[in-house]
């Protein structure tokens, strides 16, 4: 947390102590809201602040990553728009993993919002595209104002976020990139946020081309 706390978006780690056999940490405190109360208050995300929201988180995730820990917990309630300067800060690293470039295909602890994890998450199996996956749940349930447990067809398989967008229809370049992200194939996946930075600014891989003419909105269900 020290190390990560250097990230201007990522609150500085001031102190640490044990007493009375519980660990304590104090952090820098972030003055804003979280984006379930930014969601509760001014409603649903339209395209422009989910392309914000991308640009800011995926710059954080790319040093996070960096630095080998995986944040295991990213959701709507841990990313705080601070008043200050309007920019989105990754808070809440209680659940945060250091890998250590280790094995993380071997099976450890489950944690996690269910809502936003990973299919490999769940099953204890974290790595750095989980992130990603959590990522992209958070910006269909910014959408949507729908929990993404409630975006999934179980019985298909498949995401119908498209069929509860109001008002705030995307593109369908934005739309190829939120399904990938929350795509339940990890290798079908994004596997890094610069792979998701280089599809949002046009340089889109074979996986997100389609047959189908691109429109610039996406018909409704």
């Amino acid at each position: 947390l020290d190390e990560l706390g250097q990230h201007e978006q990522i609150p500085s780690l001031l102190a640490f102590f044990d007493q009375e056999e519980r660990k304590y940490l104090i952090q820098e405190y972030v003055d804003g809201e979280d984006l379930l109360k930014v969601l509760s208050n001014e409603g649903v995300f339209n395209q422009q602040q989910i392309e914000d929201l991308l640009t800011d988180l995926l710059d954080v995730l790319k040093f996070v990553h960096e630095n080998n820990v995986i944040h295991r917990d990213i959701k709507p309630e841990n990313i705080i728009r601070r008043k200050q300067d309007g920019k989105l800060v990754l808070v809440d690293f209680g659940a945060a993993k250091e890998t250590m470039m280790s094995n993380t295909s071997q099976a450890g602890t489950i944690i996690g919002s269910i809502s936003y994890i990973a299919p490999e998450q769940a099953a204890g199996k974290a790595k750095f595209a989980s992130d990603l996956y959590s990522l992209g749940a958070t910006c269909l349930h910014l959408l949507t104002s729908i929990e993404p447990l409630d975006l999934f067809d179980t019985d298909e398989g498949e995401w119908n976020w498209r069929s509860h967008l109001r008002d705030n229809d995307i593109d369908y370049e934005l739309s190829r990139v939120l399904d990938k992200l929350v795509e339940g194939a990890t290798k079908r996946r994004f596997q890094s946020a610069i792979e998701v930075e280089n599809a949002l600014a046009g340089e889109v891989s074979p996986m997100l081309r389609s047959s189908q003419p691109i429109s610039r909105h996406l018909p409704r269900k």
